[in-house]
């Protein structure tokens, strides 16, 4: 999924491209909303990632149920932390 600069979607106004590659897109955006510039990885990066899901999930089958509380105890708290676990990022500028 390619962008134009310029264009709107959402709350994101697109305006750079930070970096473009075979494995996806990132794009320097202004969260209107929020009146503040971040990172915002397209599309293509997120299937990316859904591509390791079965092999994760292979693992966390094979944990005893106090390796998964763990796990989920860590994974949890770290998407809740406000630097972690997020694809949108805040960036200078």
């Amino acid at each position: 999924m390619a962008f134009e600069l310029g264009q709107q979607a959402g709350p994101y106004e697109f305006v750079a491209v930070e970096e473009n590659s075979r494995t996806g897109c990132a794009y320097k955006v202004r969260n209107t909303m929020a009146d503040r510039f971040e990172l915002l990885l397209a599309a293509s990066h997120a299937r990316n990632v859904e591509k390791l899901v079965p092999v994760f999930q292979a693992l966390y089958d094979t944990m005893s149920e106090d390796q998964k509380r763990a796990a989920d105890e860590i994974f949890r708290d770290d998407a809740s932390h406000p630097h972690h676990g997020r694809h949108n990022r805040e960036t200078n500028g």
